[in-house]
């Protein structure tokens, strides 16, 4: 099963012109354990997005667990990373609200 998303409250950033394509997406994800440790695991597509400039951490539903997540250095796909280390890994399974920025 691969990551999905539904979008929540979503937004254009306000900025000029009032036509720009950058997005504040606030989205929901579900994972089953296999996504987010490789580049193109969770694709910016997931979100509606070509590019993620930005993410914040992942929340999980039952405020367990916080998962740090950044864009993939081409800002094509999502990475979440590993606790206590530096390393990409696999976003543990559950339901988790994330916000990102991007186009």
């Amino acid at each position: 099963m691969a990551t999905t998303a539904t979008f929540g409250a979503q937004s254009r950033v306000s900025e000029y012109p009032p036509t720009s394509p950058w997005k504040e997406i606030v989205a929901t994800i579900v994972t089953d354990g296999n996504d987010g440790a490789a580049a193109g695991d969770i694709p910016a597509s997931t979100f509606g997005l070509t590019y993620i400039e930005r993410s914040f951490p992942a929340v999980k539903s039952d405020n367990t667990l916080i998962v740090v997540t950044a864009p993939a250095y081409d800002g094509g796909s999502l990475l979440g990373k590993a606790a206590a280390t530096a390393a990409p890994a696999d976003i543990p399974s559950g339901t988790y609200l994330i916000k990102l920025f991007g186009y």
